[in-house]
């Protein structure tokens, strides 16, 4: 189980890279510059959070869009 600081459990809200699409794997470990998740302890600490409700809510691309867009792997660069 995950806690977070008031005790609330996290566990079903949180998104682990076992959730991700192999395609979001991928993605993700190729832009953390790292070729296996235990490098970033992603075996046992989530990669993000899911804004409400818990993982059987979503659908398989909106969790990879979620974990893949709190890791920053869409974030624009303007010039």
């Amino acid at each position: 189980m995950l806690f977070s600081e008031p005790g609330r459990d996290l566990s079903h809200s949180a998104i682990m890279f076992d959730h991700l699409s192999l395609e979001a794997k991928l993605q993700a470990l190729e832009f953390m510059k790292v070729t296996t998740p235990y490098e970033l302890h992603w075996d046992v600490i989530p990669l993000a959070q899911l804004p409400g409700g818990t993982i059987g809510d979503y659908t398989q691309a909106e969790i990879d869009l979620q974990a893949l867009t709190q890791l920053g792997c869409y974030r624009r660069i303007l010039f």
